[in-house]
């Protein structure tokens, strides 16, 4: 899939009632744009307004795109080709961004801030996706906010962010109250999956830049796992969670400064796969259904 004109800095999967699988990616070059996985062909090039595509997710069952290039979050309709709206209250760059689908349908919109140096905004705020307005500011980060995911639990809803502090800090989405604070990485935290399957108890992976990957019990912030084998690139992009078929656990993806994406079991750190890309490291990998 060609098209971009500078490197591309993330890749997402969405799927569309009309065309199946599609790849979102972003770039340098300002723009993000939308693949046609089966036609190999280009549907939608969207101007990223400010700058190279800091934060990016796919809200697959809404068919919507997030994403940022400066203090702003837009939420764009792929079906309508257009932005939905422009979520402001964040007073430094937005570097990530999620969204949560309620139970009716509606969004949450979660974005964490922060520039690299002097950051006068490390926060992670709360959106309400329908009325643009904010529900959330949470503070505790001292440095710039690189990844935020939710983890859904079977009476709640919590949020994770990671920073460049190191740490990662578990809050209450209702509330707004920081229930945890994971601490154990040598690096700034880059990336954030969840890891959820249905009849097993919610996980919680976390990539530091040239570090390591970690897994952790987010309720209790025990670490299950230190995966030393995949050594993620600095890239916020660099770890994905692949959902395994026939009820089996699902499986984690990582682009390694080894020029290699390592596909690992969570729990065990046990290399399931390994892909070689000869001489070029891959900085941002997707999972597509």
């Amino acid at each position: 899939l060609e098209g971009h004109s500078l490197g591309i800095t993330t890749v997402q999967a969405l799927e569309l009632t009309d065309r199946g699988t599609v790849v979102v990616t972003g770039s340098r070059d300002e723009t993000i744009r939308v693949f046609d996985v089966n036609k190999k062909s280009l549907i939608q090039s969207i101007p990223a307004y400010s700058g190279q595509t800091n934060g990016l997710c796919c809200v697959r069952k809404l068919g919507l795109i997030l994403f940022s290039s400066d203090q702003d979050v837009t939420v764009w309709d792929v079906a309508a080709a257009k932005a939905k709206m422009v979520l402001k209250g964040h007073g430094d760059e937005v570097r990530a961004v999620c969204g949560f689908v309620q139970a009716d349908n509606s969004l949450t919109v979660i974005s964490g801030s922060g520039r690299e140096w002097s950051p006068t905004d490390c926060s992670v705020r709360v959106f309400n996706g329908q009325t643009g307005k904010e529900v959330l500011c949470l503070r505790g980060h001292d440095k710039k906010v690189n990844a935020v995911c939710t983890l859904t639990l079977p009476n709640d809803v919590l949020v994770a962010s990671g920073a460049d502090d190191r740490n990662v800090m578990i809050w209450d989405l209702a509330s707004g109250k920081r229930r945890a604070t994971l601490s154990g990485h040598n690096n700034a935290v880059d990336c954030l999956v969840a890891i959820e399957s249905p009849g097993q108890k919610p996980l919680l992976a976390s990539a530091s830049r040239f570090d390591s990957v970690r897994v952790w019990n987010p309720l209790s912030g025990e670490i299950i796992h230190v995966c030393d084998s995949a050594t993620p690139l600095d890239s916020r992009n660099a770890m994905r969670v692949l959902l395994s078929a026939h009820g089996r656990q699902p499986l984690v993806a990582v682009a390694t400064r080894d020029n290699t994406v390592d596909v690992i079991e969570p729990e065990s750190g046990r290399v399931v796969s390994r892909t070689v890309f000869p001489g070029t490291s891959p900085i941002a990998v997707a999972a597509l259904a």
